[in-house]
């Protein structure tokens, strides 16, 4: 188990509850992610992995770019780091930080895809939802949500 206290992260014993690890943190920790193995922070515009077991660093990103706002997703061999202004997807090799992939979800005309469905794609802009075809590309509907906060 996972406990943030300000600045440390602790790694508590889900059994019995006690202090198994803890690390200081940067002032400015965003996000913070796991896996069976690994506990992903997000802070000073870098992602950092330690150990789960005994919280070893394992590997620091280099520097991503665009000192921006990012959140963590952990899946399998990646980790997903979605940048939140321009609508883009980091993906990093869990074992050693490198960057393994980056694409952009924002769409021709500037929509960000928000999903993809068996027959549609979801689709946003500020205060703009819609729905596109898969196949034809035409939007389905339109509905003017308001304002994004």
């Amino acid at each position: 188990m996972i406990l943030r206290d300000g600045l440390i992260n602790q790694v508590l014993d889900p059994v019995n509850g006690k202090l198994v690890w803890e690390v200081q943190l940067p002032d400015d920790e965003i996000d913070l992610a796991t896996d069976t193995q690994r506990v992903y922070t997000m802070a000073l515009f870098q992602v950092s992995a330690y150990d789960l077991n005994d919280g070893r660093l394992l590997w620091t990103s280099e520097e991503l770019p665009d000192h921006s706002t990012y959140y963590l997703h952990s899946e399998g061999e990646k980790l997903h780091l979605r940048e939140v202004s321009r609508w883009e997807i980091y993906a990093l090799d869990v074992r050693t930080g490198t960057l393994l992939s980056r694409y952009s979800l924002l769409t021709g005309n500037k929509f960000a895809l928000l999903a993809q469905l068996p027959q549609f794609d979801l689709r946003t802009t500020t205060g703009v939802l819609q729905a596109v075809d898969r196949t034809t590309q035409q939007p389905l509907w339109t509905a003017d949500v308001g304002k994004t906060r």
